[in-house]
């Protein structure tokens, strides 16, 4: 005669939580995810807000040289150079041309890396 049950078993209830704990784990995931990715757009805007306003500095006071990477006060981890090249731009004829790159953490510190944005735009030589 069976006997009536009453309640789950201990089979029943590791395979429930077995399961819930699959469903946590993958919703941790999609978390992390999701940060990391949050960290990085933030860095990419700032870093393009950074060449923006390097790019408007520039505009007033034109840097002579190329210039070795350099540090962005206030924002640890991001840096910038400057590089200087004489092209010939028709109908212009010989201009600068100006690459700013601002170097910033990359993916949110993986890899202890740095990705970078770079942005150009064309001077007149000085005089």
């Amino acid at each position: 005669m069976p006997r009536a049950s009453k309640g789950f078993t201990l089979i029943e209830a590791l395979l429930a939580l077995a399961i819930l704990a699959t469903a946590v784990a993958g919703m941790l995931t999609v978390r992390a995810d999701a940060l990391r990715n949050a960290q990085r757009a933030r860095d990419q805007r700032l870093a393009t807000m950074i060449a923006g306003q390097l790019l408007a500095d520039a505009a007033l006071d034109p840097p002579l040289r190329d210039t070795v990477e350099q540090s962005v006060a206030g924002h640890p981890g991001f840096s910038y150079r400057y590089t200087l090249t004489t092209v010939t731009v028709e109908p212009l004829g010989e201009v600068q041309r100006l690459r700013i790159e601002v170097l910033y953490p990359s993916a949110a510190g993986e890899r202890g890396g740095k990705d970078a944005l770079a942005i150009e735009t064309f001077l007149p030589l000085p005089q």
